[in-house]
């Protein structure tokens, strides 16, 4: 799929990164032509500016060539500026108009070479977008570069150092159940939960319960409760309370509401932890409802309730 749409924006976006004064200052001296319908000047100021380094002018230039504005229409000189853009400068902008590109009757093989080129030139030069672009292209003929592409978007967005593993797997799985391929979706989810990432496991679990696989969902809503994920803890609570997925113990939704309480903080589960010791241990459970109690009061709720249990 062509994404033909991209020429449009990527020459709205110029990339305005001059390399050097000069490049700059005839850029400068091209828009202020350019406001003044001087285009064949304003061409040479752009062209100028392009040879210098400024690579947001090669795309300028290329497209008054593409356009015929102040010139003849001429797709070659329009390639070789867009050319020089990407390959002299390494603008991932001009690269990725170089790839949409249309030349008017051009053999397919060769734009959609370019096509793929460009783009991954555009998406290993930094543009995020581009890369998301390209995982969205690999779902219909090869679904592992996916993984490949969101790596290269992440890297880009956040950098290297903070694109882990389990993290490119997170993100891959997310793209992959946005756009309803949940198989590959929790493959993915279940690399990163291997990986201890918390809200994989989380999303596993998740998924598993929508799909009825109770003991799938189980295992990953466990995993992610031990690393931190508070909603997995809270899932098996209720479904411990409630009988859901096979499961019914009224002591074990205790056991979670008490991580939700302490480590959670979430003082409407410690009140929940003191009403199941209420009438088996009357000590645990008002020290539940003193933790309840502090926590109220941090939130500036109404905790009058709270305190007549401490009383």
């Amino acid at each position: 799929m062509r994404l033909y749409i991209l020429l449009g924006f990527a020459f709205l976006l110029l990339g305005c990164v001059g390399n050097n004064d000069k490049g700059l200052s005839l850029y400068e001296k091209g828009i202020k032509a350019e406001s003044y319908k001087e285009y064949p000047i304003a061409l040479k100021y752009f062209e100028s500016a392009c040879k210098e380094g400024f690579s947001g002018a090669c795309q300028k230039a290329a497209r008054m060539h593409q356009k015929g504005i102040g010139t003849k229409v001429d797709h070659q000189i329009a390639l070789e500026l867009l050319d020089d853009g990407c390959n002299k400068w390494n603008n991932p902008r001009v690269c990725s108009s170089l790839a949409t590109y249309v030349v008017p009757q051009e053999a397919e093989a060769k734009s959609q070479q370019r096509y793929e080129t460009y783009m991954n030139k555009a998406c290993h030069l930094g543009l995020p977008f581009i890369c998301r672009e390209l995982a969205l292209e690999a779902l219909n003929h090869n679904k592992a570069d996916v993984f490949k592409y969101m790596q290269f978007a992440c890297e880009a967005q956040h950098g290297k150092s903070l694109c882990t593993n389990e993290d490119i797997y997170y993100f891959s799985a997310l793209f992959f159940e946005h756009n309803n391929y949940t198989q590959e979706a929790m493959e993915s989810f279940k690399k990163a939960c291997q990986l201890k990432h918390k809200d994989s496991c989380l999303e596993m679990g998740k998924i598993a319960q929508r799909t009825q696989r109770y003991e799938e969902s189980i295992k990953a809503f466990e995993q992610a409760c031990a690393l931190g994920a508070m909603q997995g803890c809270s899932s098996l609570a209720i479904s411990y309370d409630q009988g859901s997925m096979g499961l019914l113990s009224h002591q074990k939704a205790a056991t979670y509401r008490e991580i939700l309480c302490v480590q959670g903080g979430v003082y409407d589960e410690c009140i929940l932890v003191a009403q199941y010791y209420q009438q088996q241990d009357e000590k645990k459970s008002k020290e539940y409802y003193k933790k309840a109690l502090q926590l109220c009061e941090k939130s500036h709720g109404d905790c009058s309730s709270i305190q007549e249990h401490i009383k």
